[in-house]
């Protein structure tokens, strides 16, 4: 039965604003370099809460017409998700935490020096769980970052389901998402060939829709692979458009005796109307853009749904127009990458994976690491947006990158997870697959046109799922908002229009009496006293059941709402120590003296932590700027009085030539004292390198892994009166978190504590 009430004026345009906001909130953070910055994620968390009124506005308007509601199993395994992600950042008793992760628990207990941590307890510094508690997560305020994942799926997945389950609104959401995908392909394209040839900074800076300054762009994405990804999803999206472009003439209906694939006795009049013209010349482009992007993972995935999608058509005796339709979108795909001079580099890339050089590839290699990772933490795994600290201690591949991710996520999810992600998954994959069945196997509707939009969504299902497995399982951009909301989104389309026919089916068996078949097998007699009882205690009736599925659905809403506004406070805080670190980034080779004054821009965050609100990388931001303003401050001081120029005074306010020169004066034997105000300007505080280092504290005890504020514990071990014991103690951690990066190594060597035997030389001599 229909739950949308077309009559109605204002579901109507609640279902048409709702399904405008939804499209256009995925496409966005596609544009915005591909949602790869917090900044983009903070957005779209906050864009999705806003549309959540609207969905309940659409729900109460529905009502009326008919009084059922119920949730997609794929929004209550998401809240799932978040549930079990949310319990890995609660903090749990050591004994019990050793069963659940014992890397977790070694990570908390091996790479937190003792006296650090009681000097953090003497000056009220909260650590992550405490001394006899410890979470799961080896990061939590990054698992908290990490369950925007799950509710966004989850709250994408639902109003999808509400708007998109006719045909009008569907369409809408499939040919914006195809559309978009064809726009980013073709100009994806165009910058390619400007990015192979122009190697300059200065002729890149003419880009037309790919971010300058990155590794391997493509489209308005950071990372190819990435782009490649949601291409595939707008391929499904086209695909899901072709039954809807075909015109048949009256009486031409199929029925429920039909197969669920159009057939057209004739196909040439059906392939010249221009709208399955224009769609196929739309999946042309996106298939050029796959190849073009040179990403083996989604050309894989491309093949996969092409032929998953291909062996369905053939089944259903389609055979000429699947066969007439494939090979002129791939002729068409082929001719716009030889007019654009780029066959030779497609070929050459995909000849790598049948010439084995595709077995030298790095996250193989990887994949190792990230495997003794998730033994190390099963069964409870590492928490959610962990592994790029989770996997250091296990890191046995030697290179100078830092992974944030395993470009592979069966692993990451294995890692992060350990035995209860990949089994949400799976459900949700076994969910998706019965609805795709549902969709294909009951045809018999009122609506041709109804008809034709669930085959549609059978279609790009078909070519949804296996694409996405297949390149998801060489790269982690389903962890981010272009292609988690775009599954969500298709997903709860084929989730919507599937309940539809369920419930259409389960109305018709009520009606006919079928669901009662067994009783009239009895006598009448028997048969009546059967229904009695049945009635008096027996099984459930219609509405007591649709009574039942919807307070389950308005507790998994309420569920769904807490979850979706915690993560998105968590994640804009995240963006905002994001935009604190990116700044320090920008500016780490700039002469002292020339620092920007972030004074303004820093103030929020500033204000967050002083109000107690626990931010990740938020303490290492503040940190940082911290260090930087006493740098700034001490090196205009020296420029203006003309002591010493640009270079000289950024090397004499290091912090690391104040250890060197405070630590040098404590080895030699000249019986000399020196203290660090001595060694401080007139404009630079004692005070304020405290709070720095007190920020750094904060931040190693929130993620013990991370080796980022060890190092600045370390060149600000002049404050520590323990840092004989402390800082050698932080040295090893670093080397067993990355000896395997030669760059990192290299600078921590020249950290070690000086003494009488090795006195390193100091460049602050002419203080």
């Amino acid at each position: 039965m229909n739950t949308t009430a077309p009559s109605k004026k204002h579901p109507t345009a609640l279902a048409l604003l709702l399904t405008l906001l939804l499209a256009g909130t995925t496409i966005w953070t596609a544009w915005d370099n591909g949602g790869g910055h917090r900044s983009t994620q903070a957005t779209a968390a906050g864009l999705l809460l806003l549309l959540f009124p609207l969905g309940l506005a659409l729900v109460a308007a529905n009502w009326k017409a008919a009084p059922r509601f119920r949730v997609s199993p794929l929004v209550a395994l998401a809240c799932l998700a978040w549930f079990l992600g949310f319990c890995q950042t609660i903090p749990l008793p050591n004994s019990l935490l050793g069963i659940l992760s014992p890397g977790s628990l070694a990570a908390y207990q091996d790479f937190v020096p003792a006296g650090l941590l009681a000097e953090a307890e003497a000056q009220g510094i909260e650590p992550a769980g405490g001394g006899s508690r410890h979470p799961i997560s080896v990061a939590p305020l990054h698992t908290r970052i990490a369950l925007t994942i799950p509710a966004g799926f989850a709250v994408a997945c639902w109003l999808s389901t509400l708007c998109c389950r006719e045909k009008r609104w569907g369409v809408i959401l499939l040919l914006s998402i195809a559309g978009a995908g064809t726009l980013f392909a073709f100009f994806g394209l165009a910058d390619s060939i400007r990015l192979a040839r122009d190697s300059s900074e200065e002729l890149r800076q003419r880009l037309l829709i790919s971010p300058v300054g990155v590794g391997d762009p493509f489209g308005p994405f950071i990372n190819n692979n990435n782009c490649a990804g949601y291409l595939n999803l707008a391929i499904a999206a086209a695909i899901g458009l072709l039954p809807l472009s075909i015109r048949r003439p009256p009486g031409s209906e199929t029925t429920s005796e039909t197969p669920p694939a159009p057939k057209a006795t004739n196909p040439i009049p059906a392939a010249s109307q221009w709208r399955t013209i224009g769609i196929c010349l739309m999946i042309a482009i996106l298939v050029g853009g796959i190849l073009g992007s040179q990403s083996r993972g989604g050309a894989l995935g491309m093949l996969a749904g092409a032929s998953v999608l291909g062996l369905y058509l053939f089944r259903s005796g389609a055979k000429f127009r699947t066969l007439v339709v494939a090979a002129g979108t791939i002729a068409a795909a082929i001719l716009l990458l030889s007019w654009l001079g780029m066959t030779t580099d497609v070929r050459n890339r995909l000849e790598t994976l049948t010439s084995g050089e595709s077995m030298n590839d790095p996250r193989l290699e990887h994949w190792q690491d990230g495997l003794r990772t998730a033994v190390a933490h099963l069964p409870g795994g590492a928490g959610l947006g962990t592994y790029r600290f989770a996997h250091l201690p296990f890191q046995a591949f030697e290179t100078n990158l830092w992974f944030y991710n395993a470009d592979g996520m069966h692993v990451e999810w294995l890692v992060e997870g350990g035995f209860w992600w990949i089994p949400i998954i799976l459900a949700g994959l076994y969910f998706l697959i019965r609805d795709t069945r549902t969709l294909a196997s009951d045809q018999d509707t009122t609506s041709p046109d109804q008809r034709s939009y669930r085959q549609g969504l059978v279609l790009a299902s078909l070519f949804l799922i296996p694409s996405m497995i297949i390149s998801q399982s060489f790269d982690f951009a389903i962890a981010l908002p272009p292609v988690l909301l775009t599954v969500a989104c298709l997903a709860g389309a084929i989730s919507g229009a599937a309940s539809e026919t369920t419930q259409s089916l389960a109305d018709r068996r009520e009606t006919s009496g079928k669901g009662e078949w067994f009783l009239r097998l009895l006598p009448d007699g028997l048969r009546r006293s059967a229904k009695k009882m049945s009635a008096i205690g027996g099984e459930p009736s219609g509405s007591t059941r649709n009574r039942q599925a919807t307070i389950a659905s308005l507790l998994v809403l309420a569920i769904l709402i807490f979850a979706q506004a915690s993560a998105y406070v968590f994640m804009d805080r995240g963006a905002e120590a994001e935009r604190a670190n990116f700044a320090h980034n920008k500016h780490a080779a700039t002469p002292a003296d020339r620092l920007p004054d972030y004074t303004a821009r820093f103030q929020g965050l500033e204000n967050q932590i002083a109000g107690g609100t626990l931010i990740a990388d938020g303490d290492l931001g503040m940190a940082r700027w911290i260090v930087n303003e006493q740098r700034r401050a001490g090196a205009k001081w020296l420029v203006e009085q003309k002591l010493a120029d640009s270079k000289q005074a950024d090397r004499i306010v290091s912090p690391r030539t104040l250890r060197r020169a405070l630590q040098q004066a404590a080895v030699d034997e000249t019986g000399q004292t020196l203290q660090m105000e001595d060694l401080l300007t007139p404009t630079q505080s004692l005070q304020r390198y405290r709070d720095a280092r007190d920020h750094a504290l904060a931040a190693m005890l929130q993620s013990p892994l991370d080796d980022r504020p060890k190092e600045m514990l370390i060149e600000l071990d002049f404050l520590d009166p323990n840092a004989e014991e402390n800082s050698p103690q932080l040295l090893e951690q670093i080397k067993k978190l990355r000896h395997t990066n030669p760059a990192i190594m290299r600078r921590i060597q020249r950290l070690k504590m000086p003494n009488k035997e090795n006195r390193p030389p100091t460049s602050a001599e002419g203080r």
